[in-house]
């Protein structure tokens, strides 16, 4: 019975462990997520835009002829 309690604090306790380490790796994703998105709305681009590239690179392309206009 002894051996029983003492397995199931020590599941317990790497149960605990886990939760946390897999918390922590949530929100640095998270916060990943969001800096990319940051970058990508700062090039014109949508993080949903990125599932078809053409347009995506379209996009892109464009906002960038808009503000560095051709020189002849």
């Amino acid at each position: 019975m002894e051996r029983e309690s003492q397995e199931l604090a020590s599941r317990a306790a790497v149960d605990r462990e886990t939760l946390v380490a897999l918390q922590s790796d949530l929100v640095t994703q998270k916060l990943n997520t969001q800096q990319l998105r940051s970058s990508l709305e700062k090039m014109g681009l949508d993080l949903d835009q990125l599932m078809e590239p053409d347009v995506a690179l379209e996009t892109y392309v464009l906002s960038e002829c808009k503000v560095m206009p051709h020189v002849a």
